[in-house]
């Protein structure tokens, strides 16, 4: 779908320090309306309901069907209900392990339970991708509602289908969840003139399991005027390109599926590289923008400096259209330690370093045009090196380009170079 290709990341990415965060200039509190990120963090609850990001039309109305201007950053209230036409796609943020994605042409409502920390989703019609990255607790509860159908997830992700008047699906890239439904049980029952039996309504429900990488279907059957489940094992190539797409966006959670569903990389995503200034290339970019909002969970391999901050840079190691990403840990006396994150698109996950380099006796430079990276060392007094960084078999090598001993300049001129344009985090 173009709308999910160009615009999604993480819905978490919003509470970034971006410079261009939707946050940062806001100051009012409560029902639609944008917090700062310090109110963001104090109110970040289990129950609640936050519009992280939109492409194109989207509509959202409050619990009186009024119209109200969706905005990234909005909170919407328990009542409320999304639409996105097409090409157009929304994220819902509701705490940080816990969110929706709605695809092109989709309505759902969104409700609070009455019991303890819970979100219920009715999806009217559309497509939407659901992830809950921890297991739920006792108290917390998320459900989709799919007319008579309830998908109850506790720590899974997945998409359901809900195609209007039609039949439904629901698939589970990782974990396992239960789907109930009111069934009718026959009971014997005879009236005074022993008249034939009736059915009635019982109000049990019946639990379906689904696990990962299998799908559920359930149409209505014509005859009956009740349901039918189907259940299969889905290969690589029957996952709706939605799913894949949104997969696509958290490859800590492509490692979960892959483990899970035993789904191969090289079947599930077309082993196309992202040409630059390409649709494709947002897509690399939002596993990068993940790996930026956590990059002090990394190990940058310091002495134990005080941290003072991260910055990143978006580099080409070569005439390749993957551009690489340096990942930069700040410390108090202004040494960088940085780490290399490099997009496969072969495996469709992200290589990381495994060791960063400490800019201390050296330092990274691009060549002139922005076509490789050259790493500068001091070896001893007056010998200095250049070493060229690039990537063979998976992972990071270097290859000598330059060194001479007793030499009384820090730098060849047959080599240009450039400064990395450093961003802050």
């Amino acid at each position: 779908m173009k709308g999910l290709q160009r615009f999604l990341a993480w819905a978490t990415v919003a509470v970034m320090a971006f410079p261009a965060s939707a946050f940062a200039e806001a100051t009012e509190n409560g029902t639609g309306a944008q917090l700062t990120e310090a109110e963001l963090e104090e109110e970040y609850t289990a129950s609640g309901m936050w519009m992280s990001e939109t492409e194109g039309n989207v509509h959202l109305y409050d619990p009186e069907d009024q119209p109200l201007e969706p905005e990234e950053g909005m909170r919407f209230e328990s009542g409320s209900v999304l639409e996105t036409e097409e090409e157009s796609a929304a994220v819902i943020d509701m705490d940080r392990e816990r969110l929706a994605i709605m695809d092109q042409i989709s309505r759902a409502g969104f409700q609070k339970t009455d019991q303890g920390d819970g979100i219920s989703i009715s999806l009217q019609y559309g497509a939407m991708y659901f992830r809950v990255g921890i297991p739920l607790e006792e108290n917390e509860s998320f459900d989709v509602n799919l007319g008579d159908l309830v998908l109850a997830i506790r720590g899974t992700c997945g998409m359901v289908l809900q195609n209007e008047g039609e039949d439904t699906s629901i698939i589970l890239a990782s974990g396992h969840a239960a789907i109930t439904q009111a069934v009718g049980e026959k009971e014997d029952r005879t009236d005074e003139n022993n008249a034939e039996d009736r059915e009635t309504e019982n109000a049990e429900p019946e639990e379906i399991l689904i696990e990962a990488g299998e799908c559920v279907s359930v149409k209505q059957d014509e005859t009956t005027g009740g349901l039918q489940f189907e259940k299969k094992k889905l290969t690589e190539e029957e996952v709706p390109a939605f799913l894949r797409e949104a997969l696509q966006k958290d490859p800590e959670q492509l490692e979960k599926v892959y483990e899970e569903t035993g789904w191969q990389p090289e079947k599930l995503f077309a082993d196309v590289a992202p040409a630059r200034g390409s649709e494709q290339e947002d897509e690399v970019m939002a596993y990068y923008r993940t790996i930026i909002r956590e990059a002090e969970r990394y190990d940058f391999f310091d002495f134990g400096e005080t941290v003072t901050g991260y910055q990143y840079a978006i580099v080409y190691l070569d005439e390749d259209t993957v551009p690489t990403l340096l990942l930069a840990e700040m410390t108090w006396d202004g040494i960088r330690y940085i780490k290399l994150f490099h997009y496969d698109p072969e495996q469709h996950l992200t290589i990381e370093s495994m060791n960063s380099l400490g800019e201390y006796h050296q330092m990274l430079y691009l060549r002139s045009g922005n076509r490789g990276l050259l790493k500068w060392y001091a070896d001893g007094a007056y010998a200095y090196g250049i070493n060229e960084i690039y990537i063979e078999g998976g992972d990071y090598k270097e290859k000598e380009v330059w060194y001479e001993t007793n030499y009384d300049k820090a730098w060849p001129d047959n080599l240009p170079y450039e400064e990395i344009a450093w961003t802050d985090v």
